[in-house]
């Protein structure tokens, strides 16, 4: 498991290298606005995407039988397709009545794209899934530093050969997702996977693991949606300007981060797994333990974003980038209390329920909500709604890190 581990670790460090190295790069070629658009587009799939699955494809690495295995992967498929027809009619129904709200209205020549973005999305979701029972880590470890490269490099490309617009990141987006998918279905047993599609069967294990689309499926929503939301609510109520600043803005202090924190996280829910779930003297003991060396990992990079954000981005990004600079330096004091919050609440899948996440990002998202209505309400600026986004999830995550501790009492 821990060789596993660190082959997928190696795997996606290396993809988030290679998207950290190409921002300043994109973001000199494309300029805030058309980042702030794609941004806004990509948020919208990231939204959409658990729908299409209805998050069955997590349940593929659960079950002893292979079969069932190949029934939940049918499923997630079959899902997937059904919902970007659906997907495609409201599509429709919008475009030909323009029912877009003005501030959105660039996206309207782009929205037929959606159905099929989430669709891919999805079978690559599920694919992934697959993979990591039958083959194993290592090939999706791959995928992901093959998707990294060549959606990166057509980002850049497209942008000095041809006219920087939407459309080119769209379609370097695009190749991403497909490389994916192709890479990932290569070596399956599909003959075996299409030889268990029954249909009583199929809703059998759909009955059976029910509990996927109940409570793993509003759990990821609202965990997708609240990471959304900030990028959702500024392409409606700010401009696209400001849309884009935060775009990038997110991507560069959650990218370095990431790199340590998801690292930790997968690390630490290795160990902790492998501990009995009702010796939780030994499981507090190494989560303290984590917690206090995450204190001191993260205080040195916050305080440097915290403090000179907006002089590193201009020195690496330029100047039009400077309100991404503010937006770094005020989103850092909230991503040092995710940083040690969101690798700890893996505590929950040893000795708690899927209710505690749902309530966790429950709550999240109605905090992120506040903030933005109070935002609306009292006509704050930007850089006010920022720095109150920030302050409330920092509250957010302080609690949800006592409440971890307060389960293992």
């Amino acid at each position: 498991m821990f060789k596993n581990t660190i082959t997928l670790i190696a795997g996606t460090t290396i993809a988030k290298v290679m998207a950290l190295i190409a921002i300043p790069l994109i973001a000199r070629i494309y300029g805030p606005e058309i980042v702030g658009q794609y941004s806004l587009f990509v948020a919208v799939i990231a939204v959409l995407t658990p729908i299409a699955t209805l998050r069955y494809n997590v349940g593929i690495v659960l079950p002893k039988s292979d079969i069932y295995a190949y029934q939940l992967t049918l499923l997630s498929l079959i899902f997937c397709l059904t919902f970007s027809i659906l997907l495609t009619v409201v599509v429709y129904v919008i475009t030909v009545n323009s029912l877009l709200p003005g501030s959105y209205s660039f996206i309207h020549d782009y929205l037929m794209y959606i159905p099929v973005f989430v669709m891919l999305s999805g079978v690559l979701e599920t694919l992934e899934s697959l993979v990591s029972r039958f083959v194993g880590f290592k090939k999706i470890s791959l995928s992901r530093i093959q998707q990294s490269a060549i959606s990166n490099a057509a980002k850049i490309s497209f942008g000095i050969l041809f006219k920087p617009t939407l459309i080119s990141l769209l379609i370097s987006h695009l190749a991403m997702v497909v490389v994916g998918v192709n890479k990932l279905r290569v070596g399956l047993e599909w003959r075996k996977i299409l030889g268990c599609f029954k249909r009583k069967r199929l809703i059998l294990i759909a009955k059976k693991y029910s509990d996927f689309p109940c409570l793993r499926l509003p759990s990821r929503l609202l965990l997708v949606l609240a990471t959304n939301l900030p990028l959702i609510f500024f392409g409606y109520y700010y401009t696209p300007n400001e849309t884009g600043q935060l775009g990038l803005a997110l991507m560069c202090v959650a990218l370095p981060i990431s790199l340590i924190g998801n690292s930790v996280s997968q690390v630490y829910y290795t160990e902790i797994a492998k501990i009995n779930n009702r010796d939780t003297v030994k499981i507090k003991k190494l989560t303290i333990a984590v917690l206090k060396k995450l204190s001191i990992v993260g205080l040195i990079p916050t305080i440097i974003l915290f403090l000179s954000g907006k002089d590193i981005i201009r020195l690496t990004l330029g100047e039009e980038w400077v309100v991404a600079g503010v937006y770094v330096e005020y989103l850092s004091i909230m991503l040092y209390f995710q940083f040690i919050s969101s690798p700890l609440v893996n505590v929950f899948n040893v000795v708690g329920t899927q209710y505690d996440f749902l309530k966790i990002n429950i709550v999240r998202t109605m905090f992120i909500v506040l903030v933005f209505s109070l935002s609306v309400l009292m006509k704050l600026t930007s850089f006010q709604c920022i720095l109150a986004y920030s302050t409330i999830l920092s509250f957010h995550y302080v609690l949800t890190t006592l409440r971890v501790v307060r389960t293992l009492n």
